[in-house]
């Protein structure tokens, strides 16, 4: 699969933020913090489609927070795998 949208590091830059987490938030109330550390030391996507096809919200858009699990084995664990939010409704900076 292979899914585009926005790098979550540039939109946190292109906002001037010195936010050290994210916390987010989905359709349906779940939410999860995601440090901005990880944002630095991957590529983390804000992807908004899949296979060149928008995420709509029955395919877990119209945001999905994708870490690249198949490049960076390490992040195949439940950490990152819960900070993968989909659905995702709203992001808060803080600092």
């Amino acid at each position: 699969r292979r899914f585009a949208g926005v790098p979550a590091l540039r939109l946190v830059e292109a906002l001037g933020s010195r936010a050290t987490r994210l916390q987010t938030r989905a359709l349906n109330d779940y939410a999860v913090t995601i440090p901005r550390s990880d944002l630095e030391a991957y590529p983390v996507l804000l992807a908004t489609s899949r296979d060149g096809e928008p995420l709509l919200v029955r395919e877990r858009g119209p945001i999905w927070v994708v870490y690249p699990w198949s490049q960076y084995p390490e992040l195949d664990r439940r950490v990152y795998r819960q900070r993968s939010i989909w659905q995702l409704t709203a992001v808060n900076l803080v600092a």
